[in-house]
């Protein structure tokens, strides 16, 4: 037995109070006046014997008592970690091997492997082990085997299958999903169930890096098992310094970000390349010295610094701290190719080269085919809506639309099949809204502009509009607007914010949407829908006077937004508006095809699956950076979780697209943390360690940090096993107990000297 608190076993001595107490001579308490005594003087007793301990049992339960009370004190724990988690009855340990791009540096991963071989050798017996891997996903090599299997299959067999599983295990390039890794382990043993499995000692041992990137906050909304104890084994590099490269988003000439600062080539000062690339550069190492790079281009360009033609550019990091840097231009005829950024340490800086490398894919603005359909289209003319798409639907780096105006009669099944957004202004015939209602269902977008409504007699865009949508019901008539002032106008109110459509305005800047005033709008009454319908319909914004403005109608793979008003100024001020432009786009961006400039991939994201119904049934042939290919379907589930950083190229024989893939930048962050941090999230950690950093006044540092750190760590071990064994709890109850027994003992004792003189004493006789 040990104890957490030993210096309050010194208040046991305080049992020596009761036993004084007891031999302290009390003089009788009965006194009996008696008259023919009256005139003697009172003389002493002389003792003849020595005096003696009476009512023992007594004494012995106030020690007892002062003896427990020093002990719960004192806080005592079994030290024997089969004391306190399962006797003999063996282990469940999961060996939690860190596979991240970290990993790649020097000998990392040959150490890792090394340490989990170890440990898988010191299995005894009666262990059952289990071999996973992580970086941002985890992947179990060797589970725990199934209760009806247990009873077959011997400890040594789960080692040599977990031992075989490690020899086929390498490096990949995701990042470290550290948190999610150990959570995923803990439910593994928690789960299992295995037969005595709830006897045996838990614990989990993870062999990684530690580095700083590692994501853990994931064990903030985790409650974690008290029976599982965590065992970290650290690999680290001889080298700590390290030189990053990461691709940020395009920033205007000159723009930075806190400390981070634009270091332009020589090339840019003398011709400004707007809108260039920008990456990221990161010094590491915080005590380490300032580091000297270069980033130029993979393909080829003069390496001389200061020759015509220069395509490198150069540059100091102080030590922890990062820089933005313009790329330098690219050699003419390749702007339009797919390029690899590389950085090089200089002037002996060190770096691993892991993370050296940024891709770059081409420029691709996705085509998007812009039909617009009305009984006569007159594009030059400013009073229709025509003439304000055609300026909103403008070449953009992500989008280059193309409008195409028809009228009804002209239309083509060729030309409806082929669009990707459908403008509809006016009421189309019956079999031109069968046409639109197709393409909708298929994944195109439409833009409705209500234009005449049926009055009885004359329901034809009701007709139509079920032709689209797919549900009968619709009601539209016109609305009679008469008088001047505030009632000849109507305005927008109760606007859907939550609709990502009207999220970009839901701030309170630009939420305001009073001052587009409506001159003529469309009275539409919706459909009452079946259950099957329920959903498709939305009303996203409604007048002052609660009849629709805007509604949001799915069916199939597309959307149609129905404006119940024209956006040109003889209808409405909105294409005056300044909301006009991105309330178009938000809508275009909902139906599959975003303006935004979409986020770089990292390694371990799925890649965009192409949109349409025609590329989800397509076979797809996707090309790998290492120049392999695989066949995909982007209708069999997640269409292809990358693995290799580099360029992947989509291709459905008409068309391709490509995509480039990097690092997480996080996975850059490589300095090493100690792993007792994991105990801020109330995991039960302890840290062995057998690497020596560095030496000399550097090395005694180190070695110092490492004392204190097990020290710290051999004291929270302790604490979470009393914290986890709980004896103190029977100490209480165990005092209670005595007390309340010596209290019974001492009511029911009779009330006499507790030291007398013996019954022979011999006592002088009174003087007159």
């Amino acid at each position: 037995m040990s104890f957490l608190s030993p210096l309050y076993l010194i208040g046991a001595l305080a049992v020596i109070a009761p036993i004084l107490l007891h031999l302290r001579r009390r003089p009788p308490k009965d006194f009996v006046p008696f008259s023919t005594l009256m005139f003697l003087d009172k003389t002493p007793e002389r003792l003849t014997r020595r005096s003696k301990l009476e009512r023992l049992w007594l004494l012995l339960l106030r020690c007892l008592a002062l003896l427990l009370l020093a002990l719960l004190f004192a806080r005592p724990f079994f030290d024997s970690d089969q004391a306190g988690l399962g006797g003999g009855e063996g282990s469940r340990v999961v060996v939690l091997l860190d596979r991240s791009a970290s990993m790649q540096r020097e000998d990392l991963w040959k150490q890792a492997v090394a340490k989990a071989d170890k440990v898988l050798g010191e299995a005894s017996g009666r262990d059952e082990i289990a071999l996973l891997t992580f970086d941002d996903q985890v992947d179990v090599l060797s589970g725990f085997d199934s209760a009806e299997t247990t009873a077959t299959v011997s400890a040594g067999a789960q080692v040599k299958a977990a031992r075989a599983k490690l020899d086929g295990a390498k490096a990949g390039w995701g990042g470290s999903g550290l948190g999610g890794a150990l959570i995923a382990a803990a439910d593994l043993i928690e789960s299992a169930t295995v037969e005595g499995g709830e006897r045996k000692a838990k614990e989990i041992v993870v062999i990684s890096d530690f580095q700083e990137g590692a994501e853990r906050d994931s064990l903030n909304r985790y409650a974690w098992p008290e029976s599982i104890r965590v065992r970290c084994l650290p690999v680290e590099p001889r080298q700590s310094a390290n030189l990053a490269l990461n691709l940020v988003a395009t920033l205007r000439e000159g723009e930075a970000d806190g400390d981070e600062t634009s270091i332009p080539s020589d090339a840019e000062e003398a011709e400004p390349s707007k809108g260039s690339q920008r990456v990221r550069i990161r010094n590491s190492r915080a005590d380490g010295g300032e580091a000297e790079f270069s980033l130029r281009w993979a393909e080829g360009q003069s390496s001389g610094a200061g020759e015509p033609g220069d395509r490198t550019v150069r540059g100091q990091i102080p030590p922890g701290s990062s820089r933005v840097v313009a790329a330098p231009p690219r050699t003419p005829g390749d702007e339009t190719a797919d390029g690899v950024l590389v950085l090089q340490a200089e002037s002996g800086s060190k770096d691993h080269d892991f993370d050296n490398r940024t891709y770059v894919a081409r420029v691709q603005p996705r085509p998007v085919r812009v039909l617009y359909l009305s009984e006569k289209p007159e594009p030059q003319n400013p009073a229709t809506a025509l003439f304000y798409l055609k300026r909103v639907m403008q070449p953009t780096s992500v989008l280059t639309p193309d409008v195409e105006a028809l009228a009804f009669t002209d239309v083509s099944d060729e030309a409806v099949k082929n669009a990707d957004l459908v403008v509809v202004a006016g009421t189309p015939p019956q079999p031109v809204a069968e046409q639109v209602g197709a393409v909708l269902n298929s994944g195109s977008a439409v833009f409705w502009i209500s234009r005449v409504g049926g009055s009885g007699e004359d329901d034809s865009e009701s007709k139509a509009l079920a032709a689209v949508t797919g549900i009968d019901g619709w009601s539209v008539s016109e609305v009679a607007r008469e008088g001047s002032g505030k009632s000849a106008y109507a305005m927008l109110t109760d606007l859907d914010f939550e609709s990502p459509v009207l999220a970009p305005f839901a701030r309170a800047k630009v939420r305001d949407f009073t001052g587009i005033h409506i001159w003529k709008n469309r009275a539409i009454e919706l459909p009452e829908t079946e259950d099957a319908d329920a959903g498709r319909i939305r009303v996203l914004a409604r007048y002052d006077g609660g009849v629709p403005a805007w509604v949001e109608v799915r069916r199939g793979a597309g959307k149609m937004y129905l404006f119940s008003s024209g956006w040109e100024p003889a209808e409405s001020q909105l294409a005056l508006s300044s909301k006009f432009v991105p309330l178009l786009y938000a809508m275009l961006g909902e139906a599959g095809f975003s303006a935004l400039v979409p986020s770089p991939l990292v390694v371990g994201e799925p890649l965009p699956a192409p949109q349409g119904a025609e590329a989800a049934q397509a076979s797809l042939t996707v090309k790998l950076p290492d120049g392999s290919s695989v066949e995909s379907k982007v209708n069999e589930g997640v269409f292809l979780r990358t693995e290799l950083p580099g360029i992947y190229t989509i291709s459905d024989g008409a068309s391709e697209r490509v995509y480039a893939v990097n690092l997480a930048p996080d996975e850059s962050r490589v300095e090493s943390v100690d792993p007792m941090l994991l105990a801020d999230f109330s995991v039960p950690v302890r840290v062995e360690s057998e690497q020596v950093t560095g030496a000399g006044a550097d090395g005694r540092r180190a070695a110092e940090a490492r004392a204190e750190a097990a020290v710290e760590q051999r004291r929270l071990e302790l604490s979470e096993k009393e914290n986890r064994q709980k004896l103190w709890k029977w100490l209480v109850l165990a005092v209670l107990g005595v007390l309340l027994v010596e209290s019974w003992v001492a009511g029911r004792a009779p009330g006499t000297n507790e030291v007398e003189s013996d019954s022979e004493n011999e006592t002088a006789a009174p003087a007159l």
